[in-house]
């Protein structure tokens, strides 16, 4: 599985590998907020834990060899680089080599404010 997950303008992602970048917050106990019960939610949403992601310019791609079925939620931090408001293209996943196989969330929009 493929998650494609393109950027609107404004936003750049964080790639927390890298020690130049700042602090995020941390998963303490495999808790964040709480909600987190190893690799599901209380909802029974499942966190999706790719086997390999990329950070481009303009987007975040995470691959997965195999997924059950059910849905997934996966979360990156990304920095606003200027103001304004921005058009949020739509996020796709997809089985790599069954494109037929394929998912998408709808287009929205985001102002971002200065401080």
């Amino acid at each position: 599985m493929v998650l494609d997950d393109p950027l609107p303008a404004a936003l750049v992602a964080i790639n927390t590998a890298l020690k130049t970048e700042e602090a995020t917050p941390q998963v303490a106990n495999g808790e964040e907020n709480g909600d987190l019960q190893g690799y599901a939610l209380l909802d029974g949403t499942i966190l999706y834990h790719p086997n390999f992601f990329e950070i481009r310019d303009e987007r975040v791609l995470a691959f997965r060899d195999w997924l059950y079925s059910g849905r997934y939620r996966f979360e990156y931090y990304a920095r606003a680089v200027c103001e304004g408001h921005f058009l949020v293209p739509a996020t796709k996943v997809a089985a790599m080599y069954s494109p037929g196989v394929n998912g998408f969330t709808g287009q929205t929009d985001i102002i971002i404010k200065a401080r």
